[in-house]
């Protein structure tokens, strides 16, 4: 079950970052935006995404739970080896998918900000040259 977590968990990790690189590329850069954004381009980012999510947590699969009868009922006692590499490849995987999609973000905000400025520029010059 802890492994079909962290399948999920990196899906949905990855899912986030590529909406993020989604909407920083048409704020961003528009012109590439359709050229990177092609249904075909995004099925197979989408299956390379559940891909990776699958292959990184294939040795959480194969690790056994151990069991002990105790008191007249099965208690799970742990792990049948420990598993620090998971926890510090997930610790990892979030603090750098954070850090990414925050820049993004940020670079997403500053670039519509941008953009904003430019236009209420051209409306205010049209407005003087050709309103009067």
């Amino acid at each position: 079950m802890g492994a079909f977590t962290g399948t999920h968990f990196f899906t949905h990790l990855f899912g986030c970052l590529l909406m993020t690189i989604n909407r920083y590329t048409a704020a961003c850069h528009p012109n590439t935006y359709s050229l990177l954004w092609k249904p075909k381009i995004v099925n197979l980012m989408l299956i390379i995404e559940i891909f990776i999510s699958f292959v990184v947590h294939t040795p959480l699969f194969l690790v056994n739970f151990e069991y002990q009868w105790i008191d007249n009922k099965w208690v799970r006692t742990g792990r049948s080896r420990p598993i620090p590499y998971a926890r510090v490849q997930s610790n990892v995987v979030v603090i750098v998918y954070e850090m990414a999609s925050v820049t993004l973000i940020i670079l997403t905000v500053i670039g519509i900000a941008k953009l904003k400025k430019q236009l209420l520029w051209r409306e205010m010059v049209s407005f003087v040259c050709w309103g009067c």
